[in-house]
């Protein structure tokens, strides 16, 4: 619809369903997205979906993993990260319990994000 290719409509089903915390249902999309972006193609938009699946994680609780995959996804960026893809790795970590906060892992990412405790 509106000229969006197939793509966007998984990216965007992914951001939805993860915000809402739908996770099996946001896993799936996230998995559709990046078949559909492949491996090389649009490296930015494709960290904002890995980055929704760490988010994902993260709610279910898999904080450790979901912390790993965060930091895995910025390592691979282009030195040019968009704000926007930021702004997604921030809300993965406003998604970690506060109990779960002082890992060293949440701690490296919250100072990797610039974010005050």
């Amino acid at each position: 619809m509106f000229g969006w290719p197939e793509v966007r409509l998984w990216h965007t089903t992914s951001y939805v369903l993860t915000a809402i915390g739908r996770t099996a249902a946001a896993y799936s999309a996230q998995d559709t997205a990046l078949a559909l972006y492949g491996s090389t193609s649009l490296a930015p938009d494709r960290a904002k979906v890995e980055l929704h699946k760490a988010r994902c994680l993260i709610i279910d609780g898999s904080v450790s993993e979901g912390l790993d995959e965060a930091h895995r996804v910025l390592d691979h960026l282009p030195a040019a990260r968009s704000g926007s893809v930021l702004s997604i790795a921030r809300r993965g970590m406003d998604t970690v319990p506060q109990v779960e906060t002082h890992r060293p892992a949440a701690l490296a990412l919250r100072e990797r994000l610039q974010l005050t405790p």
